[in-house]
């Protein structure tokens, strides 16, 4: 039984995950960045991977003895540098996200206000476009205008003067997780019962929006069907993504079924109605990008397939370099279906800043309007070769054994067959002989019954006869079943105790005149 217990052998798998999980990010490079100061379309060109192992145990497990459990996943990152195509000090020009967020929340101020921002940025050299190693972009470097900022626009984590991508994401947690431990409902196993405290997120607009489903996607309930919508929350994702099924396929031996995120994962209110909770009508956001403004402070942040696959083609054409594709871009969760595992998984997310004109601040009065990609991600896990051959010894052989234990329970029943019809052919012999010597001395034997009835002894010997002869038959047809059957086994290898006479069996000096009728009957098969 598949449960979360300290006593449950796919806890410590759970708590400790085996496999190894890496992140392998894509940075678009800006080819033409002083030409999209004046208008023209970006050109970009896509750089990486970079990869980093990651380490994902669970800390602080509690079980909070009510069918649930409370865990933290800790987040270390490590570089693969043979994994990647260049070291993190390799440098790129890429969109700042800071410049062209700030531009954006200051939109609605006043005229002499973003005058004096765009002062500012020139004075502290804050440009649109940057050049930065992918260590900065990833993990933070320091920018003295997030200072300037924060006066004006007070952004939680923007007053450290520090900004990554993933500042202040390596060695530590996510939030608590308190997920089902499947004791009372196999069903709901490793599903979120909480996060952070909260039954639901409280960043949308609708409760349907803020519902907390699915697993952290680690591991779901046994007898997957194919029917299921499969769902997974991070806290980086904001919300819980739908996987469907696709298809069946075959990773490295083992059958597995293939989910796919859904197509109208980050479609709009218009091509997907119950979507309508994750953005409001001031928001621009054609189908194909999730808006982060939400749950990130206001800021306008997008995440998407890479390359804004399955999205709008005004999102990918605005660009030049942009080629969505499924084989590279969609998200894939592949799981075995006795188990509920996920042997092949790959989360694939782009992560695009919000550019457009604003009037008053000079730096961005002519950029184009257009979510611009600033680095794409790729998590991915797939079953190793240990894990394989653990499946095929788990499953594969579980398969064989139950069909030994069918042919096994049939020879049993054979065999206790045979017995059984030996021990009555023995004691009919026995009977016989007695019925003889009793009639010699009494030939009044079996004449006169009680009530002045009297037996037939030759029609009861006729009878008796014949069912010997169906219980000879009977037991020369099971001996010749066991021998097709098993050539290795033949009579000589039933072998007929009763109790006590297992010592005598094993010198082999069986007295069968031993044999006393109401004995219960064991056996042996060699």
């Amino acid at each position: 039984m598949m449960v979360l217990s300290p006593s449950s052998p796919i806890f410590p798998e759970w708590k400790d995950p085996p496999l190894p999980l890496y992140s392998s990010f894509y940075i678009f490079h800006v080819e033409n960045p002083d030409a999209i100061l004046e208008g023209i379309k970006p050109v970009l060109s896509e750089k990486g991977p970079y990869v980093y192992r990651v380490e994902v145990p669970r800390e602080n497990v509690t079980f909070n003895g009510n069918g649930t459990l409370t865990s933290t996943m800790m987040y270390t990152y490590y570089f693969e540098q043979e994994m990647s195509v260049g070291p993190e000090t390799d440098v790129f020009t890429m969109v700042n996200p800071v410049a062209v967020s700030t531009t954006i929340l200051a939109k609605h101020f006043s005229l002499e206000t973003k005058e004096r921002l765009s002062a500012s940025m020139d004075l502290l050299n804050e440009t649109v476009f940057m050049n930065r190693s992918v260590s900065d972009i990833l993990w933070g470097y320091q920018d003295g205008f997030l200072s300037l900022v924060d006066r004006i626009l007070p952004i939680p984590g923007w007053d450290s003067n520090q900004f990554g991508l993933l500042f202040g994401r390596n060695e530590t947690g996510l939030g608590s997780y308190t997920v089902y431990d499947g004791t009372e409902n196999q069903s709901i196993l490793n599903q979120f019962e909480r996060f952070d405290g909260r039954t639901e997120l409280d960043w949308w607009y609708t409760p349907e929006a803020n519902m907390l489903n699915g697993t952290d996607g680690t591991m779901y309930h046994p007898y997957i069907k194919r029917e299921e919508l499969l769902e997974l929350f991070h806290p980086d994702l904001c919300r819980s993504m739908p996987f469907v099924y696709e298809e069946d396929m075959n990773f490295n031996g083992v059958p597995l079924f293939k989910f796919v995120m859904a197509n109208y994962s980050y479609a709009n209110a218009s091509d997907h109605p119950p979507n309508a909770g994750f953005s409001t009508d001031d928001m621009w956001a054609p189908s194909g990008v999730l808006r982060q403004d939400p749950c990130r402070f206001s800021q306008p942040i997008a995440i998407s397939n890479p390359h804004f696959y399955n999205g709008d083609p005004v999102l990918y054409q605005s660009a030049d370099g942009l080629n969505p594709s499924k084989k590279d871009h969609e998200s894939i969760l592949a799981v075995e279906e006795m188990m509920g595992l996920p042997y092949f998984f790959k989360l694939r997310l782009q992560i695009s800043a919000l550019m457009e004109p604003v009037h008053g601040i000079r730096q961005v009065e002519n950029v184009p309007r257009l979510y611009f990609p600033l680095t794409w991600f790729e998590q991915s896990v797939e079953a190793d070769d240990y894990i394989i051959s653990m499946y095929k010894k788990g499953f594969v052989t579980t398969e064989k054994i139950m069909d030994s234990v069918q042919w096994l329970i049939f020879s049993v029943a054979v065999v206790v067959s045979i017995a059984s019809v030996y021990y009555f052919i023995r004691w009919y012999r026995r009977r016989q002989k007695e019925n003889t010597v009793k009639t010699g001395e009494d030939s009044s034997y079996g004449l006169e019954g009680h009530d002045g009835m009297r037996d037939e002894p030759q029609q009861d010997k006729i009878s008796v006869d014949s069912e010997v002869a169906n219980a000879q038959d009977e037991l020369n047809s099971g001996m010749e079943s066991i021998q097709t059957s098993d050539q290795s086994q033949t009579e000589d290898d039933i072998i007929v105790l009763l109790p006590g006479e297992e010592e005598a069996a094993n010198n082999g000096s069986v007295d069968n005149t031993q044999y006393e009728d109401e004995h219960p009957m064991v056996y042996i098969a060699k």
